[in-house]
């Protein structure tokens, strides 16, 4: 809705579009696949994770170019993790598989976030006093509200997902355990708007 409030063209060759697409879509599925046609979850929870991954993988390589080596290492390892969740995708299981593809995503989006932000302090902290140069405002910067975003999600959730299973089966606090993750993607979607209306286009 944002893309389409802005008064510029939707921004197709940024970096966080296929993420913020696919936020979009998961919202609209999770109310009419989940909610109102009663589909069943555990095919979502397991093809969600891989399209995830590929969209940070887009966003991150975009914007850390100087690492995409490193990068490229994490690409066999999703295939290992993502085929290791395949073992547990049944209804009884469901929590096991989501906590193995989720808690690679939030390990991978972690590093990651945190490359970026290293960079970016680096940055500021090399600026010569004396020489006439704009410092750059972080608040008016995109790729920060998404990486802030990516980072603090996946910082609230891993744990949580680490013990999906255990905290769904036990019954203990189901909906309070649960709160973090309606909490923590309340602040990633705030800051996927914020993002989106501080773009601008190359």
């Amino acid at each position: 809705m944002v893309f389409l409030l802005k008064k510029k063209e939707i921004y197709l060759k940024h970096p966080m579009f296929p993420l913020v697409v696919l936020t979009a879509l998961a919202t609209l599925y999770e109310f009419v696949g989940s909610k109102i046609l009663e589909i069943n979850t555990v095919y979502w929870f397991q093809l969600y994770p891989l399209i995830e991954f590929i969209t940070l993988y887009y966003f991150f390589s975009s914007i850390l170019p100087e690492y995409r080596k490193f990068l490229r290492v994490f690409l066999p390892l999703a295939i290992i993790f993502y085929s290791a969740s395949f073992f547990y995708l049944d209804e009884e299981n469901k929590f096991v598989s989501l906590a193995i593809n989720r808690n690679f995503i939030a390990v991978f989006a972690l590093i990651f976030s945190s490359l970026w932000l290293k960079e970016l302090f680096n940055k500021l902290k090399n600026l010569n006093p004396f020489e006439k140069i704009e410092i750059p405002n972080i608040w008016q910067n995109d790729i920060f509200y998404f990486v802030t975003g990516i980072a603090v999600y996946h910082t609230a959730t891993f744990s949580l997902f680490l013990l999906s299973s255990f905290i769904f089966n036990s019954n203990l606090y189901f909906y309070n355990y649960w709160l973090v993750n309606l909490l923590a993607t309340l602040f990633f979607r705030i800051f996927l708007i914020i993002g989106v209306w501080k773009m601008k286009q190359d």
